[in-house]
Order: C-alpha cells, then structure tokens, then sequence
C-alpha cells in the first residue's frame, strides 16, 4: 500500500508541470525541482492536494536550491539560509554544516574500562556506491548507483567502489563545503550591510 501511495505521488509530481525532476525520494519525503517560472501553479496545486490527515500529503518546504548526497544527508536552502536539512550520523537539528560527530567509546585495558574520545568525519560516513555525473550544464549534477547486472563481475564492482572512494566522495563533500561557503558569505554581507546601514 506505502508504495503504491509512493509511486502514486511521483506520478501526479511528474505529471503538474513541465521539466520537473525528481531530486531525492525516501520512505516518507518526495523532494523534486520545477523551473521557477511553474513554482506558484505547482504549490497552489500541492496545497489543495495536500491534507493533515495521517499518511497524507504534506508540503513542508519550498526553496530555491537543495543539495542531496545521499539517503538521510540533505539541504534545502535559499539564498542566504538553510530551510531544511539532515545530515545522518553526523548533523543535529541546529547545526546544518556540522561536518564530524565527537563519541566516546569503551576501551577495555587489562580490567580497566577506558573512555576514548573519538572524532568520526563526514566523509568516513560516506558512501562509495554512487558515482557523481555532470548533467549537461554545471548547475545540475546527478549520482548514479553502481549497477549489478548478469555480466557484472567481481572486480567491476570493486572498482567502481575504489574509483567512488577516490573521486565521487570528495566531489560530494566539496559540494557540501560550497554551500556552507555560499550560506556563510550570504549571512556576513547581510550582517555588514544592518551594521552599516544610516538609520535617518
């Protein structure tokens, strides 16, 4: 029932306006991108679909960029902030380019149990199944899975994994640095531009 409602939802998405892409779709969010131009049909059409019932249909954000690295690592985001994210195993709720998670784990030395602080990076969490593909222009890039078919060998499959490890994961992770860069400049112009402004 979950997949058809799920693939009833892509359906209707795909069919409300022209060039609509679909971004990013987990076990209860469908995130896809329009031409500006169809952005207020769109949601006037999503709102009227949209309910509070459980299960239903539900608009929770609407921005002008998203990047998605991977299942449960997102940021939607206007111009000068963040308006949704998730970063899996490594994000909080208030903290959108947190990019490590410091632990504590138990160590056990002869009959002594030791606490160890440990730093567990972004870019360890990562990863290496999918591929990063430029699509025609370099505003839009795509990922693709690595694909096992009847005459996928063995070493096929490591390779693509070690070629992900080397390049895929540090394009993903310097696309991530570019929009904390580009949300920080956003933020500091804005600062500067209060702090200066002439109050008449």
């Amino acid at each position: 029932a979950y997949q058809s409602r799920v693939l009833r939802s892509l359906q209707m998405i795909l069919a409300c306006a022209p060039d609509v892409q679909i971004c990013y779709t987990n076990i209860d969010s469908i995130h896809f991108s329009l031409p500006t131009i169809h952005r207020d049909s769109v949601v006037a059409w999503l709102e009227r679909e949209a309910s509070d019932a459980m299960g239903s249909f539900k608009i929770e954000a609407v921005t002008q960029y998203g990047l998605w690295l991977e299942p449960g690592r997102y940021w939607l985001y206007s111009d000068r902030e963040i308006v949704k994210f998730r970063n899996r195993s490594i994000g909080d709720q208030r903290q959108p380019f947190r990019d490590h998670a410091i632990y504590v784990v138990g160590r056990r030395i002869g009959d002594l149990h030791v606490p160890v602080r440990m730093t567990l990076a972004m870019e360890r969490t990562m990863s290496p199944s999918r591929s990063v593909e430029l699509d025609g222009d370099d505003s839009v890039v795509r990922q693709r899975l690595i694909e096992i078919g009847d005459n996928t060998t063995f070493t096929d499959v490591m390779g693509g994994l070690e070629r992900n490890q080397r390049q895929a994961i540090p394009a993903r992770i310097k696309a991530f640095k570019a929009v904390r860069e580009k949300i920080d400049t956003s933020r500091n112009a804005a600062s500067e531009r209060e702090d200066n402004a002439i109050v008449m």
